[in-house]
């Protein structure tokens, strides 16, 4: 696999190769689905999401920078909806889950994830999956506390490298293939 993108990322950040996400996220099945990519950064997940099968990728991003590096690599993504968004508020989700209705939400957001797990059961129940990293122990203990409470099934529960890094992939039971 190779990156369609432009892979110079601003702000002088270290290029990741397409290999580091499969190392990641290879796991798990994207094809025929509609992916949400919160913390989208320039797109290289969407790409990679893109290239395993999805059949679309809502690409959100609050970083202003990386939003406008994120629409110029929308153009040479068919698939791919950038969206400029600074999540603040649990209602953002709740917009984007009743707005959108992905299969699958890849959140990896610095922080935003916790406004996630303060939305009502009943919307964060719409997505069948869920692929969240966390960058502290006490979003992680929140992730899962809310995961199980909506009984998901967790399928992967890794560090990600990094001491307080957590990566969680969770499936509703109905989903379970």
């Amino acid at each position: 696999m190779k990156y369609r993108i432009n892979h110079l990322r601003p702000l002088g950040w270290a290029f990741v190769p397409l290999d580091f996400w499969e190392a990641e996220y290879g796991f798990i099945d994207y094809e025929g689905k509609k992916i949400m990519d919160v913390g989208a950064d320039w797109g290289r997940t969407a790409d990679y999401f893109l290239q395993k099968g999805a059949k679309g990728v809502i690409a959100v991003e609050g970083e202003p920078v990386f939003y406008e590096k994120l629409k110029e690599n929308a153009k040479l993504l068919p698939g791919m909806i950038p969206i400029f968004l600074q999540i603040r508020h649990p209602d953002d989700f709740v917009d984007l889950i009743k707005r959108w209705s992905p299969d699958l939400m890849q959140v990896d957001c610095e922080g935003c994830e916790a406004f996630l797990f303060q939305i009502p059961d009943e919307v964060f129940s719409r997505i069948p999956e869920y692929l969240m990293e966390t960058h502290s122990i006490q979003l992680y203990r929140i992730m899962k506390r809310k995961c199980r409470a909506n009984k998901y099934t967790i399928i992967e529960d890794r560090s990600g490298g990094k001491p307080d890094l957590r990566i969680l992939y969770a499936i509703r039971a109905q989903y379970i293939y």
